[in-house]
């Protein structure tokens, strides 16, 4: 028993000699890295560990409240007034014929273009036609008959009252040689303008009158639109301001126009004065009666902080935005210039670089931290930021209860 126990000491001697030998044998930085840890399988130093998490506390403080922002830009904005109405033309005109008749052909069809002089339709045309020569062969004999008249009385020949009877019935058959021939000129109906003929309302064989419309023809190359003004605006509207027309069926596309015309008289039921606006052409015609919506831009102001409009609050009769600075938002008070659908002229207080709230604002106190999860534009990217940080503060209270 004595020799079993003598034994057993001389192996705990001999095992620590052998690790006192090995830290002894080792060189002063490797020890220093074990005792930090040297970054293996997940180990970090105590000191990095403690930086990480508190930096990872701030960044996920519970009470910061997710927003998304908007950076002001510098640009240009105008003011507008929009109204609806139709594409309209300068010149659009109904065609009637000068005389009556029946129709003998039909020369255009809707959608043909035509020159001033064009004909349109042809009538029969026998009866003008012999009416014109019965009178022609008339005049032609009593042109003979005065010209022999007015050398005879040069003569003196013929009496003063033969003469001036012989060249009553020249003037009589002259007249009725002219109104002949223009009635069977009129058998041919024309067209008294360029443009497009946008309709025809008769078929060949068909009997005619003066009253009767045969076509309507559109001159597209001066397109208008009228548009009624209330009469407050009587002195923000002026000639040559300038307009941008859209169209809901033709979307993506917009045509440029000016103001032309501004009547003087104001409507008395109405209270509105009409504008006539000048529309020019564009890649796209308009066709006449298109339903189109039309802005009249009233003023403009260059190189100006534009706010997003969705940034805006309304408290009372004042207006106010909320701008990130040094993770808090600061409230501030604007004052609005122009506006347009999207941007808010800001006279003070704003300058183009400023971050300002546009999402996540509502409720917000002055001074309240906040964490920027988007911008505007990214809804869908905010809204799940959102989401994870109000599950992450709700994990949080509860861990700590």
């Amino acid at each position: 028993m004595k020799k079993f126990t003598i034994l057993i000491a001389v192996v705990v001697a001999f095992g620590l000699g052998w690790v006192a030998n090995e830290q002894i044998g080792k060189k002063p930085e490797e020890a220093g890295q074990e005792a930090k840890g040297d970054g293996k399988n997940g180990d970090k130093p105590a000191n990095q560990e403690d930086k990480e998490g508190g930096d990872s506390e701030k960044k996920d403080d519970p009470s910061a409240i997710p927003v998304a922002v908007s950076i002001v830009e510098q640009g240009d904005i105008s003011s507008a007034v929009t109204f609806n109405t139709s594409v309209a033309s300068e010149q659009s005109l109904d065609i009637h014929a000068e005389t009556e008749g029946i129709i003998a052909s039909i020369e255009v069809e809707e959608g043909d273009t035509v020159k001033a002089g064009d004909p349109l339709l042809k009538l029969v045309s026998d009866d003008f036609r012999i009416q014109k020569e019965e009178t022609k062969a008339n005049f032609d004999k009593l042109d003979r008959e005065y010209t022999r008249a007015q050398e005879m009385r040069r003569e003196d020949l013929i009496s003063i009252q033969e003469y001036e009877t012989k060249r009553y019935e020249y003037e009589q058959a002259r007249l009725q040689y002219e109104r002949d021939s223009l009635r069977y000129e009129r058998t041919v109906v024309r067209s008294p303008i360029d443009g497009i003929v946008s309709q025809r309302f008769v078929q060949e064989g068909a009997r005619i009158t003066s009253a009767l419309a045969l076509f309507h023809v559109v001159n597209m190359d001066e397109l208008i639109a009228r548009v009624f003004i209330p009469e407050k605006l009587l002195d923000s509207v002026k000639v040559g301001q300038p307009v941008v027309i859209e169209a809901g069926s033709l979307p993506g596309k917009k045509w440029d126009g000016l103001v032309k015309r501004i009547s003087p008289a104001v409507d008395i039921e109405t209270g509105t004065f009409k504008v006539t606006l000048a529309i020019k052409r564009g890649e796209a015609t308009l066709p006449t009666g298109l339903f189109i919506s039309a802005r009249i831009l009233t003023d403009t102001h260059s190189d100006v902080p534009l706010l997003p409009k969705q940034a805006i609050i309304y408290e009372s009769d004042a207006q106010y935005v909320y701008v990130v600075e040094d993770e808090k938002a600061n409230k501030r008070r604007i004052t609005p210039g122009l506006i347009d659908d999207t941007y808010v002229e800001a006279l003070s207080a704003i300058e183009p670089g400023d971050v300002v709230i546009v999402q996540g604002q509502i409720g917000l106190k002055d001074e309240a931290l906040v964490k920027v999860v988007g911008q505007a534009g990214d809804e869908a990217e905010i809204e799940t930021k959102t989401a994870q940080s109000e599950s992450e503060e709700t994990e949080a209270d509860e861990n700590a209860s």
